[in-house]
């Protein structure tokens, strides 16, 4: 696996280009499908990782914006020597640190890309002239204002929108939306404001018409009435429930 390298680090998982050979031969047919990396974590985090999937699966059966999944399986090799061989290639989250007795797992999903933080280089060398660039970015940009508009008519906040979790393509040019790990409904952010007073997390991570509301609710609950024919029917829902 010496050709296998770290593409991405997260605090419980580390995602490799190559994937490592399935120990179970129902899922080595998926290490055959182009253009697959592979998400490894233990067995816990896998578990959810697998329950995040199908959520978005449903959200975004297409892959208008996210990337797929295909399917899970144990690896080959043994996890010391998987572990070993993440802390080599600078992948060593905090899971990794301590020795555990789950084995590791890994999500087979298509290639992503780069994280748009990191992309400068590479664009740099494929579009020499911003000219060419601008229309292309453009319009994966409506890709992602789609994404937001989805879970938005769902009343649910992806959560951790940044440039790392933005990845794009260097190849294809194409801009997908990655971890949905910290997704939650707007009933629940509303819960831990309305009964702690404070906003969990940090409120750039908030879509803008929530945020306003939970402002308004905090400062100015006199202005709500008069804000209230210009807010979307699910946000005056959220008030409705908030003052019961």
């Amino acid at each position: 696996m010496a050709d296998t390298n770290v593409i991405g680090v997260g605090s419980t998982s580390c995602v490799v280009d190559k994937p490592v050979e399935c120990s179970d031969s129902g899922s080595k047919s998926s290490n055959k499908i182009k253009n697959v990396v592979a998400k490894i974590a233990p067995k816990t985090n896998i578990k959810e990782e697998i329950i995040n999937a199908d959520i978005i699966r449903r959200i975004d059966p297409k892959n208008i914006f996210t990337i797929g999944y295909h399917s899970v399986c144990v690896p080959k090799m043994n996890t010391k020597r998987i572990i070993q061989m993440l802390k080599n290639k600078s992948c060593s989250p905090k899971i990794f640190k301590k020795t555990t007795k789950e084995k590791l797992y890994q999500l087979l999903m298509d290639y992503g890309g780069v994280a748009i933080g990191d992309i400068s280089p590479y664009l740099k060398i494929k579009y020499p002239s911003t000219k060419k660039l601008i229309p292309i970015l453009l319009t994966e940009v409506l890709r992602m204002l789609y994404a937001v508009y989805i879970l938005r008519s769902l009343n649910l906040s992806h959560y951790d929108i940044h440039k790392s979790n933005i990845l794009l393509n260097p190849d294809t040019m194409r801009l997908t939306l990655i971890d949905f790990g910290m997704m939650v409904e707007d009933s629940k952010i509303l819960e831990q404001f309305t009964s702690h007073n404070f906003m969990p997390r940090d409120y750039s991570h908030y879509p803008p018409d929530l945020l306003i509301l939970l402002w308004l609710i905090k400062y100015k609950a006199d202005l709500l009435l008069n804000v209230l024919d210009g807010l979307p029917d699910t946000i005056i829902r959220v008030i409705i429930v908030t003052g019961k």
